[in-house]
């Protein structure tokens, strides 16, 4: 694995997987486990395709794919996280997880590109207004990317954070994501969503009819209410007119 595909792998965990230390009922022992989960099951394929030892499964009820490795079989990949590790939160779990794998504890990395994209796989979506975004509970990371590419962070009411970016700055970044992902089903929204018709451009002809109903609606309510401020207008201007006095000595407590 090279360190761009070290970088990708790492933070595609960050995003949407996990170092773990899990207890054997058979042994009685702790054993070393990391894991990639995925809804579309590409990404992990490609995973799979720098590493050994992994095993998939799929969850019965959820339908989501896991990309798991166990044991011995986990160390290349603590190897590769203590080189690349980003967010603080996994870098407090892998570094528990190191020590009791006997590897040198780490610190927070820089965020790269190939990063990026790694966690945009895991966690990122796009819509046709168009823009690009990415979701995750720990904002930490979504500052960072925020930082890099520009565009703005925030929380939704169940406490989920989101990155958007918008404009000429998601269309360019949209070039290069729809070229380099290793998600084919996220490529092909992304293209549908920066290649076709906006959102705006879909509903338009529908708030054009919604528009016309309306005013057909409320057409008689809006005269008789424009009727009645153009009456209280001229009311105001005639007793402006007929009351100089009044309004003089207004002026004079101005």
């Amino acid at each position: 694995m090279n360190t761009q595909e070290e970088e990708y792998v790492t933070l595609f965990c960050e995003g949407d997987g996990g170092v773990y230390l899990n207890y054997s009922n058979q042994t009685k022992k702790k054993y070393l486990r990391v894991s990639f989960s995925q809804m579309e099951r590409d990404a992990l394929d490609y995973i799979a395709s720098l590493t050994e030892g992994g095993c998939f499964h799929q969850g019965r009820s959820s339908g989501i794919w896991h990309l798991q490795f166990n044991g011995s079989h986990c160390v290349p990949l603590l190897e590769i996280f203590s080189r690349h590790v980003v967010g603080r939160d996994f870098l407090e779990r892998l570094n528990k997880v190191l020590v009791f794998a006997d590897i040198s504890l780490t610190v927070q990395h820089p965020l790269t590109f190939n990063g990026f994209l790694g966690f945009w796989d895991a966690e990122g979506s796009s819509s046709n207004m168009p823009q690009i975004s990415v979701s995750q509970k720990d904002r930490e990371i979504l500052n960072l990317i925020a930082t890099m590419f520009g565009g703005n962070v925030s929380p939704n009411e169940k406490g989920i954070h989101y990155w958007v970016l918008c404009g000429d700055e998601a269309r360019k970044l949209y070039k290069t994501v729809v070229e380099k992902s290793h998600c084919p089903g996220k490529r092909e929204r992304l293209r549908e969503d920066f290649e076709g018709p906006t959102q705006y451009e879909q509903h338009k002809d529908a708030r054009k009819a919604y528009s016309a109903h309306y005013y057909s609606e409320h057409k008689e309510g809006h005269r008789i209410s424009n009727a009645k401020s153009s009456a209280t207008q001229k009311a105001i201007r005639e007793w402006i007119r007929v009351h100089p006095e009044e309004i003089a000595k207004l002026r004079e407590k101005l």
